[in-house]
């Protein structure tokens, strides 16, 4: 699929979300959220170019930012801050709860094949976990790259986080130190 294709396919597409969002009073934002999840690269694959979209996700941003720029009121956000900040410090909050505690049932129930301890959830992302696991494994990042669906950009920049987490320098000290420290079982 050509650019050209693509943006038209996605322009076209974001018309329909917000036409059926406004038909059941739901804000339009939410219409352009679910059309990018659809027809992503993820759900039904429509543009299967993972870097053509990224071009296209990052003007979204954009768009998103200025948007969100537009609705803005500082008096508004002054009236609602309790429930801005406080709800919005109970979600962070509960959504790291939660994720925590997925990965810590998920180590428990099949430890063989995550091999991750509980103080990998604590340190690590999960994608980070994934990608130190894998590459302990014996995957290279382009093949770890591929098994997750991401860019091998993407892999890097969880590799750099990693060994600055770990203080290393390279894959192999990363695994050695991770091990060391139980986040990793043979």
């Amino acid at each position: 699929m050509s650019p050209l294709e693509l943006t038209l396919l996605y322009l076209l597409a974001a018309v329909l979300g917000v036409v059926a969002c406004r038909y059941l009073r739901l804000p339009p934002m939410l219409g352009y959220l679910a059309v990018g999840v659809l027809i992503g690269p993820n759900a039904l694959a429509v543009a299967k170019d993972a870097e053509g979209v990224r071009h296209l996700g990052e003007f979204g941003v954009v768009f998103l930012m200025f948007v969100i720029g537009l609705e803005f009121s500082l008096p508004k956000l002054r009236a609602m801050r309790r429930h801005v900040f406080g709800l919005g410090l109970f979600q962070v909050t509960a959504t790291m709860l939660g994720a925590s505690a997925i990965m810590l049932l998920i180590g428990m129930i099949d430890p063989q094949r995550w091999g991750l301890s509980w103080q990998t959830v604590v340190a690590l992302s999960e994608q980070e976990s994934r990608v130190l696991h894998l590459a302990a494994k014996g995957f290279t990042f382009d093949e770890i790259a591929q098994f997750m669906s991401v860019s091998p950009h993407t892999i890097m920049t969880y590799v750099k986080r990693t060994y600055r987490k770990l203080q290393v320098r390279s894959k192999v000290e990363a695994i050695y130190e991770a091990r060391r420290l139980g986040w990793l079982r043979d």
